[in-house]
């Protein structure tokens, strides 16, 4: 059987371009000569985006540079599953890029199974990477993936941090994510599959309409970008701008955290009523997770933390003690104590 021609666009098209000056800024520098030290797995579904990730920097970057990778997992059937593996290997073999597969089992697990299996992925796509000798991972999320994670946070009551969405880099054991589309409209990587002639698989879960973001991008996002057509790009824009405060928050935050950490963290009550509540509220959060490092932490919902923050800045002077995961705060007329609980 003769093999398939290879695929290809053009390293001019102007939504590639701005995904090659991305990963080469989150690589390292805008640089080209630098090209041959950013070796970097395009983590692949053989969905729309993550194809037309690797189509575009498989335009702009060196070969040598470049693995694609597919985890395989067991959300939906084998047949489903395979299928996903051997469109992601042919896309590899037509660009003459390398193909390297995972294995993520989420089925077996308690819990969230969405937050288990990309836990799971991840982990697989950076043992991939540490065997391919590959420092950075390329994930295909876009400005719509923005503004859903956004619109996720808005209506959890997320403060700076969560509003500012996914970020374009971040550490991830020994290798960095980076995502060098985020900027990019969903339709502009459609495009630049459909020029290149390929042909895209599609996860019927991400139908699935119970599943909040499935329900955001299938029914929220197409209303807001038919009133502001562009939306998306701009909340991408606007999640940079957030980050930026966010970061503030965080400078502040750690400012408060320095003085303590010793198993307690201790405060003069009338200080930290001089803060604003979103600064509180972050304080709040980090002290308890670092002393109590991963436990509990998916228990500190926004609800329980704004009781917290309203109990300091109140003008009760009766001692209250509130419990956030592993955590005790106890607040008294001139103090605010954060500990950790004992076992019983």
């Amino acid at each position: 059987m003769p093999a398939e021609a290879k695929l290809g666009v053009s390293k001019r098209d102007p939504t590639v371009r701005t995904i090659a000056h991305a990963w080469r800024e989150l690589t390292g520098g805008t640089a080209k000569g630098r090209d041959l030290s950013r070796r970097t797995l395009i983590a692949c579904s053989a969905g729309a985006d993550s194809s037309a990730l690797a189509l575009a920097l498989a335009a702009a970057a060196p070969s040598e540079v470049l693995v694609i990778a597919h985890v395989v997992h067991d959300m939906r059937s084998p047949a489903e599953s395979l299928a996903d593996r051997d469109a992601a290997k042919s896309l590899a073999d037509r660009l003459g890029l390398p193909f390297v597969e995972g294995q993520a089992e989420v089925r077996s697990l308690k819990g969230n199974a969405e937050a288990a299996a990309r836990k799971l992925r991840y982990a697989a796509l950076e043992q991939l990477a540490t065997q391919n000798h590959c420092p950075y991972i390329a994930i295909a999320h876009h400005a719509g993936d923005q503004l859903e994670t956004m619109l996720m946070a808005l209506v959890r009551g997320a403060g700076p941090r969560g509003l500012a969405g996914i970020r374009k880099s971040r550490k991830s054991g020994n290798v960095q994510v980076i995502r060098p589309a985020l900027g990019i409209a969903p339709e502009s990587m459609r495009a630049i599959c459909r020029a290149a002639g390929w042909t895209w698989r599609e996860d019927a879960t991400n139908l699935d309409e119970s599943r909040l973001r499935a329900a955001i991008r299938h029914r929220i996002v197409p209303e807001l970008e038919r009133l502001r057509p562009g939306a998306a790009k701009r909340a991408a824009r606007s999640a940079g701008l957030i980050r930026g405060a966010a970061q503030l928050v965080r400078t502040r935050v750690k400012e408060l955290t320095a003085v303590g950490g010793a198993g307690v963290y201790n405060w003069k009550r009338s200080d930290l009523r001089r803060e604003p509540a979103v600064i509180l509220g972050d304080l709040i959060k980090l002290a308890a997770s670092k002393l109590t490092s991963t436990r509990g932490q998916d228990q500190m919902s926004s609800s329980a933390v704004t009781k917290v923050v309203r109990a300091i800045r109140d003008s009760s002077t009766e001692p209250r003690t509130f419990h956030i995961g592993g955590a005790v705060i106890n607040i008294t007329a001139r103090s605010v104590t954060i500990g950790v609980k004992q076992s019983e």
